[in-house]
C-alpha cells in the first residue's frame, strides 16, 4: 500500500528561514528604510482589518470544539475547557470588531462583561445539542489544531515580545541609533516589535488547510487563499513602519512548523487507520 503524502519538508523549511533570519541580521533596517510608506491605504487596512479573520476562525474553532460530544471519562475542569474557550473566543472576537472597526476600546468593565455573557449564552446554548454534534474529522482536526495553535501563538509571541523589547521602526529615533537586530533581546523595554501578533493571527488561517485531503483543489484553493491573506497582513506590517521583516518572519515560520507538524500527525494516523483495517492477507 503506497505511503499517505506528508506534510511540508519541515526541514528544508527550516534552512529556509535560518537563510532569511541570517539576511535580516544584516539588511532588517535598510529594508524596511526603502520599503516603509506609513500612510499607505493599504497598509493601514492590514493593521485595522489583518487580526480579525484569525480572531473568527478562533471562535469559531472554539465553537466546534464545545459542540462536540462531551468525554465523561475526562476530569470535571477538563470537560470545562471547551465551554471555557468558546466563550473566550466570543468575547475575544467581540473586543477586538468593537475596537477594529468601530474604533472603541472596551474598558476592563466592559470585557468583563462581554465575557460573562459569553460564559452564560454558550453554556445555554450548549444544552439544546445533548450530547453533542458529530463533526467531520477534517473539520474537527482543523478546529482542535487551531484553538492549539491560537493559544500557542498568543504565549510564544506575548512572552517573546516582554523578552526582546524590540523597538518598532515608526518609533526609532531619527539617527536610528536605538535599533536592535532580531537575535539581541533587550528585556523589558516597554517597546515590543518582536515578533509580530498581526502576523501571528494572520497565518492563524493555515489549520483550514487540515480539512481537505493534500492534493485536491478544494485544498489547493484553500492554500492560495491562506498564502495571499497571510502575506497580505505581513507585508502591511512592514510597509506600516510597525514590525522589520524579521518579526512577521518569526511568527510565519512558528505557523508553518505547527501546521506541517499537524498534517504529519494527520497523515501518520490515516496510515494507522489503514493498516488496522487491511485484512491479514494484505498486511
Amino acid at each position: 500500500m503506497p505511503a499517505a503524502r506528508s506534510g511540508p519538508k519541515l526541514g528544508w523549511l527550516a534552512l529556509l528561514w535560518a537563510g532569511l533570519g541570517l539576511i535580516c541580521a544584516r539588511y532588517d533596517l535598510a529594508l524596511s528604510q526603502a520599503v516603509v510608506q506609513r500612510d499607505a491605504a493599504w497598509a493601514q487596512a492590514g493593521q485595522r482589518f489583518g487580526e480579525l479573520p484569525g480572531v473568527f476562525a478562533f471562535a469559531l474553532a472554539g465553537a466546534a470544539s464545545y459542540a462536540k460530544p462531551i468525554a465523561v471519562h475526562l476530569p470535571w475542569w477538563q470537560r470545562q475547557l471547551p465551554w471555557l474557550l468558546c466563550s473566550l473566543g466570543a468575547s475575544l472576537a467581540v473586543a477586538l470588531c468593537s475596537y477594529r472597526l468601530f474604533g472603541r476600546r472596551l474598558t476592563q468593565a466592559e470585557a468583563g462583561v462581554a465575557l460573562a455573557l459569553a460564559l452564560l449564552c454558550t453554556r445555554l446554548l450548549r444544552a439544546p445539542l445533548g450530547h453533542g454534534l458529530q463533526l467531520h474529522p477534517g473539520l474537527e482536526r482543523a478546529a482542535a489544531w487551531t484553538v492549539r495553535l491560537g493559544i500557542w501563538s498568543w504565549a510564544l509571541v506575548s512572552s517573546l515580545k516582554l523578552v526582546w523589547g524590540r523597538v518598532r521602526f515608526r518609533d526609532l529615533q531619527p539617527t536610528a541609533g536605538d535599533f536592535t537586530p532580531w537575535y539581541s533581546p533587550q528585556g523589558w523595554t516597554g517597546h515590543a516589535s518582536f515578533p509580530s501578533g498581526h502576523a501571528a493571527l494572520g497565518w492563524l488561517l493555515l489549520t483550514s488547510l487540515l480539512i481537505w485531503p493534500r492534493g485536491t483543489r478544494p485544498y489547493r484553493w484553500t492554500l492560495a487563499a491562506c498564502l495571499a491573506w497571510g502575506v497580505f497582513v505581513a507585508a502591511s506590517r512592514v510597509v506600516a513602519g510597525a514590525h522589520y521583516l524579521s518579526d512577521v518572519l518569526f511568527s510565519t515560520a512558528f505557523a508553518f512548523a505547527v501546521v506541517g507538524y499537524a498534517q504529519r500527525s494527520a497523515s501518520g494516523q490515516a496510515q494507522g487507520r489503514a493498516g488496522r483495517e487491511l485484512p491479514p492477507e494484505g498486511r
